[in-house]
């Protein structure tokens, strides 16, 4: 028990890092003339930590698609703090324009989507990881015959 829920937090730990990072590195690679580059590889790399964080819980599918959940809530508000910072800056510098507010609802929208598609992968997990185990499972009964 203690160790499945260990796993579980490493889990959502590692999923939470891999949808931050990967946004930002996002942001380091995109250039302002392909943004569906810098959208594409933020959300496959969300459904990649989301997928990591349901690998790594054992339990029923609730748990999986929850552990998925954790993982994108941490990792959007990890992305959130990147736009609020530029909100801040902006209302400080005294230069508030119609940028700064669609920043921020721009930021609001990844973190959604960046959240439900965290989720989705941690669904993604769960589909693989009973494909797998059906499979040995099936393979143990014909070798014990």
């Amino acid at each position: 028990m203690v160790i499945e829920r260990r796993n579980k937090t490493i889990g959502i730990i590692i999923g939470a890092c891999i949808i931050a990072a990967g946004f930002y590195v996002g942001i380091v690679l995109a250039r302002p003339w392909n943004v569906t580059f810098f959208l594409l590889f933020s959300f496959l790399v969300s459904l990649i930590g989301g997928f990591i964080s349901g690998i790594l819980t054992r339990g029923p599918v609730e748990d999986t698609i929850r552990s998925g959940f954790w993982s994108g809530l941490f990792g959007a508000c990890s992305i959130l703090i990147y736009f609020l910072t530029i909100v801040i800056l902006d209302t400080l510098a005294g230069t508030v324009t119609l940028a700064t507010g669609f920043a921020l609802y721009g930021g609001a929208f990844i973190a959604l989507i960046v959240g439900i598609l965290a989720v989705i992968g941690g669904w993604i997990s769960m589909i693989a990881k009973r494909a797998l185990f059906e499979d040995s499972n099936a393979n143990q009964e014909h070798s014990q015959e």
